[in-house]
């Protein structure tokens, strides 16, 4: 009766250590998707051709 009650807390820590790991993965790969994006935008931005504000003046009679 005792390895079975060993193997079974041996299979709730598997357990518990495979939320974890998956928790962790589900993170990591969040993360990594979020500074993509953030450093993507920030290229796009960076690429983008300057707007030029020119004022006209205009002459009045």
């Amino acid at each position: 009766m005792e390895t079975n009650k060993t193997d079974f807390t041996r299979f709730q820590e598997l357990k518990k250590n495979k939320k974890t790991f998956y928790r962790l993965l589900i993170y990591a790969v969040t993360t990594a998707i979020l500074i993509y994006l953030i450093l993507s935008s920030i290229k796009q931005n960076h690429d983008a051709p300057s707007v030029e504000i020119k004022q006209f003046e205009v002459e009045s009679e």
